[in-house]
């Protein structure tokens, strides 16, 4: 092998290389997805859109925020909704996420997770969404002495 093909060959395995490495924020968005997949009536016809990922920590905690459309027993797509969710660590990829969605009923826990991680996810505000987290947790700790 001459120069010349070895020059090309490290060219062409580097760009793959390159290419092929994904952002945290890529891989919590593909960690969302997987999990809100199989919850569809038919998981390959999953649309998703306007779907971001929010830095939480520097140990690989996100928040991911998007829509997602599905089809129903008819084979129509049913309008998007909105959801939200936590991934812990992005290197993790068996892990399992925490996720709500918009359409959860009212009184229930998924929705109140929902509209309480909504905070960050609208305004792009993780700073306002751990403040609340913290006042939370101060008040919690405050009723448990």
């Amino acid at each position: 092998m001459n120069k010349k093909h070895r020059a090309i060959l490290v060219f062409l395995a580097s760009a793959v290389a390159i290419t092929g490495c994904k952002s945290n924020e890529e891989k919590a968005i593909d960690i969302m997805e997987a999990h809100i997949r199989p919850s569809l009536i038919d998981p390959s016809a999953g649309i998703f859109t306007n779907t971001k990922a929010l830095k939480l920590d520097d140990n690989g905690a996100y928040i991911v925020c998007g829509e997602v459309n599905g089809k129903n027993l008819y084979g129509a797509y049913t309008g998007a909704v909105a959801f939200n969710g936590v991934v812990v660590d992005v290197n993790d990829q068996k892990q399992e996420p925490f996720i709500s969605m918009s359409n959860a009923g009212y009184d229930s826990l998924e929705f109140k997770s929902y509209n309480k991680r909504r905070v960050a996810c609208e305004d792009n505000s993780v700073e306002r969404y751990k403040a609340q987290r913290e006042g939370e947790y101060a008040n919690q700790t405050r009723a448990d002495k």
